[in-house]
């Protein structure tokens, strides 16, 4: 494509959860690629280890790892740094 929509997320920021379903939406209703590159900020706990999570689900289907993206910034608020890999189970 010869545009794409590029955004780098933080999977714990509160800002990225409220954009990421317009970014979704925008992009399919353009037929444009969304581009997400993680950017874990280091103040917060459990954006790191939610990154590397996405990325394990992403390898094995991109449509998966982006619905699992959907699920941490729906669950936000529900998830820590002790229950994270039990949500990501759950997923």
């Amino acid at each position: 494509a010869d545009v794409a929509i590029v955004v780098f997320e933080d999977l714990q920021c509160p800002d990225c959860a409220k954009l990421h379903p317009e970014l979704r939406r925008i992009a399919a209703e353009r037929n444009v690629p969304l581009v997400i590159r993680d950017y874990p900020l280091p103040r917060h706990d459990w954006a790191f280890p939610a990154a590397i999570l996405a990325r394990w689900f992403t390898l094995g289907s991109a449509a998966h790892g982006l619905d699992f993206r959907s699920f941490v910034f729906l669950n936000q608020d529900r998830i820590t740094v002790a229950n994270l890999r039990e949500a990501a189970e759950a997923f």
